[in-house]
């Protein structure tokens, strides 16, 4: 069969559209829908995202200006939902992840979403690709404020996890997936440079404030709406997640307890910071 120039000049044109294989983080703001109800709420919102992306400019695992562009980490975001991606730069995406999770629960901002390797088109207008929808999916499935990571992503960056991760990844038995553990991550940064103690006390302290607000909050407005079945099964889920947040916090507290008390002597209690 003869096929037509037009036929062949199309054919030379979608492959300008050929989705390629990115390593993918893909997040979006816990209970976004409540907090842009209020117009104070939403314009703060606007501001905490606009400072918390400001870091996926800076430095960190940017390749210099004679590497190859496949290193680039990109990004993109519309509403709440934030995306990073590289073509082979994965540790750079690993850490913008972690950065923008630290970042903006300083701010009192919580987030979840997922990790993956799959194919994406990504260019100034557009993207799309299946590589996306499994990082949403990821997302959804995340369902508490954490940021997990999927066999796929694991299994393309040809480095042994613990190598790759360190103390940065825990691993949840009840649903088989491994997450960012942003809290012990700082306090691996802390033994690897000797310092920075109390950074990471300054980081404790705010998140125990941030997730104490978040569930009395949450407790608040289930007493509010004590008569409104639909509103109080809202709220409610909304503080399932927080209070997965307090397990967390307190989990690493504990489990570090005798380490930090020796280095923070001068700073702060262990004790002090449980919730």
């Amino acid at each position: 069969m003869k096929i037509s120039d037009d036929y062949r000049k199309c054919i030379i044109a979608l492959k300008n559209y050929e989705p390629e294989d990115y390593y993918i983080a893909y997040f979006d703001v816990l209970g976004y829908k409540y907090l842009i109800q209020d117009t104070y709420w939403f314009m703060l919102l606007m501001r905490i995202l606009k400072m918390g992306i400001s870091c996926l400019n800076d430095s960190v695992n940017e390749p210099d200006k004679n590497s190859s562009s496949a290193l680039e980490v990109k990004y993109k975001v519309f509403s709440d939902n934030i995306l990073i991606c590289s073509k082979e730069n994965w540790s750079g995406v690993f850490n913008k992840a972690v950065i923008l999770q630290k970042d903006l629960i300083k701010q009192g901002v919580f987030i979840r979403g997922g990790m993956c390797y799959g194919k994406l088109y990504f260019d100034d207008d557009f993207i799309g690709g299946q590589g996306l929808i499994k990082a949403v999916d990821l997302e959804n499935e995340a369902k508490f404020p954490r940021i997990i990571i999927d066999e796929t992503f694991i299994s393309n960056i040809n480095v042994p996890v613990n190598e790759a991760f360190g103390t940065s990844v825990a691993y949840d038995e009840k649903c088989s997936r491994r997450f960012i553990d942003y809290l012990t991550h700082d306090y691996g940064v802390c033994q690897y440079y000797q310092g920075q103690w109390a950074e990471l006390a300054t980081l404790l302290i705010e998140h125990q404030y941030r997730i104490r607000w978040n569930i009395a909050n949450c407790n608040k407005n289930i007493e509010m709406h004590k008569n409104d079945a639909h509103c109080i099964k809202q709220w409610r889920n909304i503080l399932e997640k927080y209070e997965w947040c307090k397990n967390y916090h307190n989990d690493f507290c504990t489990k570090y307890s005798i380490e930090l008390s020796a280095k923070w002597k001068n700073i702060t209690s262990v004790n002090g910071l449980l919730i």
